[in-house]
């Protein structure tokens, strides 16, 4: 018997996207890259550089500590 049920995974003709699909093509809005010359506005360039380097960043207070707090008393609720 066959299974009709709809998929929700994004109909991907791309088989030659490396990794998974679904996050390459997820997004309309493009990452900055710096090939348009604009200042950054949140990171630093010491930032922009650990982050091309290690993949990630810190961004501190990103969070307002009050809901940083609200939230985790929230998730060890379960």
């Amino acid at each position: 018997m066959r299974d009709t049920r709809k998929s929700m995974a994004p109909d991907n003709t791309h088989k030659d996207i490396p990794g998974n699909p679904s996050t390459a093509k997820s997004s309309r809005i493009k990452l900055n890259d710096r090939s348009n010359g604009r200042p950054l506005r949140v990171l630093s360039e010491e930032d922009w550089a650990f982050w091309q380097h290690n993949g990630y960043v810190i961004v501190k207070n990103a969070v307002p500590r009050e809901q940083a707090l609200a939230t985790a008393a929230f998730l060890w609720e379960f």
